[in-house]
């Protein structure tokens, strides 16, 4: 089977009789065009920006799929709906695939020794990643970071792990560039597909935040330069409220002295 220019998927199962069986999994903040996290939630008054979304992930979707039967005609191709609240949209699904639908099901996800290699499109980074468009590890709310023997993973990894626990290698990924650079450094030798390119938090989240930021602990962030470097990741602006709050609150008791 072979990726972008010519490229082999690394370390593929031999099976030279039997049709190939190929297991994509998806979500939704990695899709090429989707940039803010109003576009992968259900607002009621914004549903346009959600199911525009839907279909930008599953025509890229449907490009895979189309590149695997390219490869074998014969091929099954499952895939996996992994955005919470859904993600594809099924009236534009590829027919010659088989859709997992979002819902109520636990790891593995129906996967299995019996499949011959792992995708992921629309991947995003882990939590925490420095300029990673709309990143997170499974919650971005309450969730700061994921660790196995004291190394960070975010959802690629713990689902390439799972993979591999079955004997399926994790062969490609399409998704922004911080989450290929991830998955590179996972599985070296893995094909990727970069549909963007990360520049930091979404933007209507941080315009949010600073009117939080400034509500809540008295901090006001009004060079843009200075803006561009705290919200380079939760975690640098986490640091920097910390370090600007203590600053104002010092400030604050000697003025009152």
């Amino acid at each position: 089977m072979s990726g972008p220019e010519g490229l082999a998927f690394p370390m593929m199962n031999s099976k030279p009789v039997a049709p190939m069986k190929i297991y994509i999994l998806t979500d939704l903040e990695g899709a090429a065009g989707v940039s803010r996290f109003s576009q992968t939630r259900d607002y009621r008054d914004e549903p346009d920006q959600k199911q525009e979304a839907r279909e930008l992930l599953t025509a890229e979707v449907n490009a895979a799929v189309e590149g695997i039967l390219d490869v074998d005609p014969d091929a099954e191709v499952v895939v996996l709906d992994g955005h919470g609240n859904g993600g594809i949209d099924p009236r534009i699904f590829h027919p010659r695939a088989k859709l997992i639908a979002h819902g109520p099901i636990r790891p593995p996800y129906f996967l299995d020794e019996t499949y011959d290699a792992l995708l992921f499109v629309g991947q995003h980074a882990m939590a925490g990643t420095e300029n990673a468009p709309l990143c997170h590890t499974y919650s971005s709310i309450s969730v700061e970071f994921y660790k196995i023997n004291g190394c960070l993973i975010g959802e690629f990894g713990a689902r390439a792990i799972l993979a591999g626990s079955f004997g399926v290698p994790t062969v490609f990924l399409a998704g922004d560039d911080k989450a290929a650079d991830e998955a590179r450094q996972m599985v070296p030798g893995i094909v990727t597909a970069v549909v963007k390119e990360g520049l930091g938090l979404d933007s209507i989240d941080a315009l949010e935040l600073v009117v939080a930021i400034e509500k809540v602990f008295n901090v006001i962030i009004e060079d843009e330069d200075v803006g561009k470097e705290a919200f380079g990741s939760i975690r640098i602006l986490a640091g920097f409220i910390q370090k600007e709050f203590i600053g104002t609150a010092k400030n604050t008791i000697r003025a009152a002295g």
